[in-house]
């Protein structure tokens, strides 16, 4: 029986996202914040209302690349919703880019990681 080939999956999510996503990064919020470059792709918005305010936020779930877009290597820090925030750009991308969103992670990262290789991040982020 033959194996499945489970990097060739990363590279195909990775290859996929970024056809239909954007580029992105992942603040790490710090004394010195640092940037690391992201693939992502927003698929779902979650309006809700919030009473007695003003605005009402949106739930976004978004599935990130588990590649870097810089070195094709697999990212040598995943996210953290603790210490990271998604930092989206204006599409098309310009130079130097201009931002749309900071956006906080509201919940733990979940790789999606058939036989231990990571084919995806999925999270959320409030805006």
């Amino acid at each position: 029986m033959a194996a499945f080939n489970y990097p060739q999956t990363q590279l195909d999510a990775d290859t996929m996202l970024r056809d239909f996503g954007m580029g992105a990064v992942l603040r790490r919020v710090t004394a010195t914040p640092t940037d690391r470059p992201c693939t992502v792709c927003i698929i779902e918005y979650n309006p809700r209302e919030k009473q007695a305010e003003l605005a009402n936020p949106t739930d976004r779930k978004v599935i990130m690349s588990p590649l870097d877009p810089t070195t094709g290597l697999p990212l040598a820090i995943p996210p953290d919703n603790e210490l990271d925030q998604l930092v989206t750009f204006v599409q098309p991308l310009t130079s130097p880019p201009v931002i749309h969103e900071i956006l906080p992670l509201t919940c733990k990262p979940k790789p999606t990681a058939p036989a231990g290789v990571t084919v995806l991040w999925e999270f959320t982020v409030l805006r």
